[in-house]
Formats: C-alpha cells, sequence, structure tokens
C-alpha cells in the first residue's frame, strides 16, 4: 500500500487526515491514532520484534530472488 501524506486533502475524511499525519509526523490527534500509537509503541519496546521483523524483511528479500 502507498499512501501519499503530502496529497490533496479535500476529499478525503477527518480521520484519514489525522491518520496519514500520524505518519508522516507520528502526532496523535484522535481516538484512533491514540491506540495506533500505543501498539506502536508497544511493538518498539519488545526486544524480540526487533529480530522477528529483520527475519521477516531477509525472508522477503530471499523470495523475491528465488
Amino acid at each position: 500500500m502507498f499512501i501519499n501524506t503530502e496529497g490533496d486533502r479535500h476529499r478525503i475524511s477527518k480521520e484519514l487526515a489525522n491518520l496519514i499525519d500520524y505518519i508522516s509526523t507520528g502526532e496523535v490527534t484522535d481516538d484512533y491514532t491514540r491506540q495506533l500509537d500505543d501498539e506502536v509503541n508497544v511493538l518498539r519496546n519488545d526486544p524480540g520484534m526487533e529480530l522477528t521483523y529483520m527475519q521477516t524483511i531477509l525472508e522477503n528479500r530471499e523470495m523475491a530472488y528465488e
């Protein structure tokens, strides 16, 4: 999925604009982005997740070259 965080916002909902702002800046602006931020922080502070993330990236790259 690609998200243009600098695109025209005239035809999107306030909720989607809040999500785009969170992706761009990390700023929490509503309940949804607060929940998302809480989950992001849980994952960032889990030492095992770093290894899992890196293994997933490596596996995906290996599959792309097969």
